[in-house]
């Protein structure tokens, strides 16, 4: 679990710099579309070019400030899945020696499902892949038997 909680913070740390650098480009564009806009304004009210040769600029820059809006809202929903996504691995790989222990072949069964794939039955053992992230543990090696129970069809 120790290593798992590692690999989780290092990933954390990973995600929240990739974050933070690209919500800092969309504000910086945000912040220039508005600069832009705010000077076509200016212009307009000077009267160095007319409504015409404004409204095109104009609507391309709403235009641009609305996919960076989009942009900005979908980090937002990106760091927050990753939070969510974070603290179901978590979940999971904590829960994971009490269901050995005390669930049910149902149980027992859905949780291989979960986390694994390829499960095979070869000569009574269950032969898998883990499925990502549950990859990055160590003890979730191939052919692992914390599973074993006298009943073969998981």
């Amino acid at each position: 679990m120790q290593l798992a909680t590692e690999l989780l913070r290092e990933k954390h740390t990973n995600e929240t710099t990739k974050t933070t650098q690209r919500v800092k480009q969309y504000q910086d564009e945000y912040n220039n579309i508005k600069k832009r806009l705010d000077n076509l304004t200016a212009m307009r009210l000077d009267g160095e070019i007319s409504r015409e040769e404004a409204m095109p600029v104009k609507s391309q820059l709403l235009a641009d400030q609305a996919r960076v809006n989009s942009l900005l809202a979908d980090s937002e929903d990106s760091s927050n899945n990753w939070l969510k996504y974070a603290e179901n691995f978590v979940d999971t790989v904590t829960s994971a020696k009490s269901l050995a222990e005390t669930g049910t072949l149902e149980e027992k069964k859905d949780f291989l499902i979960y986390v694994c794939s390829n499960l095979i039955l070869t000569e009574g053992k269950i032969v898998f892949t883990p499925r990502k992230p549950y990859n990055l543990l160590p003890s979730l090696n191939r052919g692992t038997k914390w599973w074993a129970v006298q009943e073969s069809n998981l």
